[in-house]
């Protein structure tokens, strides 16, 4: 799968790694097997910056439903997306704003500054022990 992604229930944290291209369905697998193992309402950092936009404006649209049903049922947490290519960061920007009412995704080119975002958009007690790596 062209998504991984590793959950730490201790620290209430995502990482995932998106490597070549992303699809529909590899963008669908990764939401429901974060919903399954209990990470959606956890931080979580995307490092996307070898992978491909493969999904349309139209596929987000989709994702954007699915995250509003999802945060009715309870918070979602802040990600970060670090990408390289700007067609990726532009459709994660679109992806943002639409979500922004209810959860924040916010696409980066640097994975520092995502790190910095990431951890200023976690509550006080939570800020403890994240650092750039």
């Amino acid at each position: 799968m062209p998504i991984t992604h590793v959950i730490d229930h201790v620290q209430r944290r995502m990482e995932t790694i998106a490597e070549g291209p992303i699809t529909w369905a590899d963008l669908v697998a990764h939401w429901e097997a974060e919903v399954a193992e209990g990470g959606a309402g956890y931080p979580e950092l995307i490092v996307g910056v070898r992978a491909t936009v493969q999904f349309t404006p139209d596929n987000v649209r989709h994702l954007v439903e699915r995250l509003r049903l999802a945060a009715q049922q309870g918070p979602l947490g802040p990600t970060a997306v670090v990408v390289q290519t700007e067609l990726g960061f532009g459709m994660l920007r679109m992806l943002g704003m639409l979500v922004e009412p209810f959860c924040a995704i916010v696409p980066f080119h640097d994975r520092a500054a995502a790190e910095v975002w990431l951890a200023a958009h976690l509550p006080p007690s939570r800020t403890q022990g994240l650092s750039p790596p």
